[in-house]
């Protein structure tokens, strides 16, 4: 089974790093988090960065954002199926 560690010093400096970056040349960004599956504990951490927007491609992930902090904008990222293309 696979597993993911998240290291919160990490996080935050690259958040931060990213953040400066994107806000000094004037660039709208947003967090995609599907790679964390809706784990609350990695959720909290990533709002506690306070990022404008987050994305991802489960509507059920989406609803844990939410339940967390009801104000962020989320995103839903989900390609079409191949049949609709």
């Amino acid at each position: 089974m696979a597993f993911l560690t998240l290291h919160e010093g990490k996080l935050k400096h690259n958040f931060n790093r990213l953040n400066e970056r994107f806000t000094a040349r004037d660039i709208q960004w947003a967090v995609v988090t599907k790679v964390l599956c809706g784990t609350r504990n990695y959720l909290e951490l990533l709002l506690s960065l306070q990022p404008s927007q987050i994305c991802d491609s489960r509507v059920s992930n989406l609803r844990a954002i939410k339940k967390l902090n009801p104000n962020i904008e989320t995103i839903y990222i989900k390609p079409p199926a191949k049949r609709a293309v």
